[in-house]
């Protein structure tokens, strides 16, 4: 099943069952993964990935805009929930 073709189905059943029953299913379906993958043996490292190339660029953006955002709140431009989010 794909990404896309989950998102479909989690869908029509929020539509049809509500919050709360869709939730479960996905806890459930979520848990299903997890002992199946656990039970296959399967494991990763960081090894298994190729390195990101331009994360000093990524660390040096983020870094500003975190600086830029805690200078707006000091400010009183934005309030404690505007800066978490």
């Amino acid at each position: 099943m794909t990404k896309k073709r989950l998102q479909k189905v989690m869908a029509a059943v929020y539509q049809k069952y509500g919050q709360t029953i869709t939730a479960e299913i996905a806890d459930n379906r979520r848990n299903v993964g997890f002992r199946y993958a656990t039970l296959s043996g399967l494991s990763m490292g960081m090894d298994d990935f190729d390195p990101l190339r331009d994360s000093p660029k990524f660390i040096t953006t983020g870094e500003t805009r975190s600086a830029n955002i805690s200078d707006q709140y000091e400010q009183g431009f934005i309030n404690d929930d505007e800066r978490h989010r």
